[in-house]
């Protein structure tokens, strides 16, 4: 049965419908928020707004503040450190330590609306929202890639390995990362990258879920010097392709059965230097469209990615919850893109920015106004009514009208918690104008 801290591993191989969890002593409270998550979700794909994966997101946030277990870890509120194992629980919970208050906003250039001045988790592989933000600032450092100068062109590499259906997912991506970190060492690998002009690699850890268990799998982008290449002559750029796979092949094949595993040739190592397969992972690289299909329109059989558990768990999938819960402690502490020594500054791209900082950074466009502020206790009542949601899209569906929308917040009973962006003195305009972060949705 499910603990009050959502442990969920006793439910494994029941009925995971929710009526079924409830009947085997699931906790009744962490049922109704799923139930509530559920319906949300449903709302949004069959209404008006069913492209809003933005707004599933904060579904899948505000589902998270009551599934997700809690232990150790910190947050900085207003207050002082929360304690949890994921800070995500706190995600968006407070006003920024610097800030008055949040500030709901609406673009009337772009649509959009956005809660601003908030706390971020900025916590890359549980968070739906930071997660969001984090992938899209890596994204826009991978893009740049593609405007390397003429001496250098870029390879992609895949990695992964065999595995069972049954197999825990931490102890198979601590061997891939082992394996693929020990394939770079020693003298084999310097004179593999110095035969075939290798100044650098990024790498991105990824895994999703299917018939066959879990696939942790890592993409790697190799940048080469040209010269090194054409300097081979014609005949050997014509085999460049296939003898560099066959060399790393052997090298990683060796490392990987060290550590107990195996490949296959034709699937455990893929190179690719077509410039349209890596445009393209970059272009889609952490995309979150899957956010926006239904649960009943993933096959089961098929792989599915981190989200798509966590949307199906929202639907009373405990089996589904227990996976997410794995996949998240399984690549805690685990870097999203890694740069190899020296990359960076043979490119041009400056220090690279932590996850935080991604999370954080805000883009304030001129056309972006205040609809109304909200105090601390308003912002926790929102959270604890699952609220934030709908009023961003409410505030989207009526154009950031001020008066319709504190007619909204009052029918919620949020009208003693909030001001209109009209009303607001210009004193606190300002100081919640002038800066923060924006949740954009």
């Amino acid at each position: 049965m499910i603990d009050q801290r959502g442990d969920t591993s006793a439910l494994l191989g029941i009925n995971t419908k929710l009526e079924s969890a409830l009947q085997n002593g699931a906790n009744p409270e962490w049922v109704r928020r799923a139930n509530r998550a559920r319906k949300i979700i449903e709302q949004l794909e069959h209404g008006e707004e069913k492209q809003d994966y933005q707004a599933v997101r904060l579904a899948m946030l505000a589902f998270l503040r009551r599934a997700l277990p809690g232990a150790t870890g910190e947050f900085q509120t207003k207050t002082g450190k929360a304690k949890t194992e994921f800070r995500t629980k706190h995600c968006m919970g407070f006003i920024r330590y610097d800030m008055d208050f949040a500030t709901f906003t609406y673009n009337d250039k772009s649509g959009q609306a956005g809660l601003r001045d908030v706390g971020l988790c900025g916590m890359v592989w549980p968070c739906p929202v930071c997660s969001e933000r984090i992938t899209a600032g890596r994204r826009r450092e991978l893009k740049k890639l593609l405007a390397v100068n003429d001496r250098y062109f870029i390879i992609m590499v895949t990695y992964t390995m065999s595995h069972g259906e049954e197999e825990l997912l931490k102890p198979m991506v601590d061997s891939l990362n082992y394996s693929i970190r020990r394939t770079k060492t020693g003298r084999p690998w310097k004179r593999f990258i110095a035969k075939w002009g290798i100044v650098g690699f990024i790498s991105a850890l990824e895994v999703t879920h299917g018939k066959n268990g879990w696939h942790p799998h890592k993409h790697e982008m190799f940048v080469i010097d040209r010269e090194k290449i054409e300097e081979k002559g014609p005949e050997a750029k014509k085999r460049f392709e296939t003898e560099l796979q066959a060399e790393l092949f052997a090298m990683y094949h060796h490392k990987l059965t060290e550590e107990g595993r195996d490949c296959d040739e034709e699937h455990g190592l893929v190179v690719s230097a077509n410039r349209r397969d890596y445009g393209d992972y970059i272009d889609k690289w952490g995309v979150t469209e899957e956010l926006t299909r239904s649960v009943h329109k993933i096959a089961s059989g098929a792989g599915r990615s981190v989200w798509e558990l966590l949307k199906s768990a929202m639907y009373g999938d405990m089996q589904d919850w227990s996976l997410w819960l794995e996949y998240v402690r399984a690549f805690k502490g685990k870097k999203q893109l890694h740069w190899s020594s020296g990359l960076r500054d043979l490119l041009n791209l400056g220090l690279e920015k932590s996850d935080e900082e991604l999370a954080a950074e805000i883009d304030l466009p001129e056309e972006e106004r205040p609809v109304v502020v909200v105090s601390q206790m308003g912002l926790t009542y929102i959270h604890s009514k699952d609220l934030a949601g709908p009023i961003v899209l409410y505030i989207k569906k009526t154009h950031g009208d001020v008066d319709q929308v504190l007619d909204y917040l009052a029918r919620m009973g949020l009208r003693k918690f909030v001001m209109g962006g009209k009303t607001v003195p210009v004193s606190q305009q300002e100081a919640v104008g002038a800066k923060g972060n924006t949740i954009d949705v």
